[in-house]
C-alpha cells in the first residue's frame, strides 16, 4: 500500500531485495534494457498496475486546470459475481 501511494519515496528508501520483489510484481515476465533506444522494455505490466498507464497517458495530454473525464478510460471489471 506504502508503494501505491507514494512509489518514488517507498523505492529510495527501501534495499535491492525489496525493490526485486516489488520490480517482479509489477513486471511478471521481467524486463530489459535496449541499447539502441536507451531506455527500458516489458512484455506485460501486471492488470493490477496498467490503469496507471492509461492514467498517466490521459494527465500528460491535459493543461492544468482542465477537467479529467474518468469516464472516457476504460479499465477492465467484471461482472457482479463473477
Amino acid at each position: 500500500m506504502e508503494f501505491c501511494l507514494k512509489p518514488r519515496e517507498w523505492w529510495q528508501s527501501q534495499g535491492v531485495e525489496q525493490k526485486i520483489k516489488i520490480q517482479n510484481v509489477i513486471f511478471p515476465e521481467g524486463i530489459s534494457l535496449s541499447k539502441q533506444n536507451k531506455g527500458v522494455l516489458t512484455n506485460r505490466i501486471n492488470s493490477l498496475f496498467a490503469p496507471i498507464v492509461d492514467i498517466a497517458k490521459e494527465l500528460a495530454e491535459k493543461k492544468k486546470g482542465q477537467p479529467i473525464n474518468f469516464d472516457q478510460l476504460s479499465f477492465s471489471v467484471t461482472p457482479a459475481g463473477f
